[in-house]
């Protein structure tokens, strides 16, 4: 494979997991983390961790809250 080939791949890869990092409710988290190893890893444009990181934000959010709302449930606070 040449760097032209391999870019091209990367241009229709990291957006389509961006995408699924977002859509995916709970393997988003681990979309976005693949997208964060991948940036470190290989030069990519700056928005692309950016994205991955309000990705996993967007992801994480939600469950804590599911998390807490289920122990105050239990505890009866």
């Amino acid at each position: 494979m040449n760097t032209n080939e391999i870019e091209s791949f990367d241009s229709r890869k990291l957006p389509m997991f961006i995408m699924l990092a977002y859509l995916v409710p709970v393997l988003g988290i681990g979309f976005a983390l693949y997208i964060l190893n991948y940036t470190q890893t290989y030069e990519t444009e700056r928005w692309v961790p950016m994205a991955a990181l309000v990705a996993l934000f967007i992801q994480i959010i939600p469950i804590l809250f599911a998390v807490l709302g289920i122990l105050t449930w239990y505890t009866g606070a």
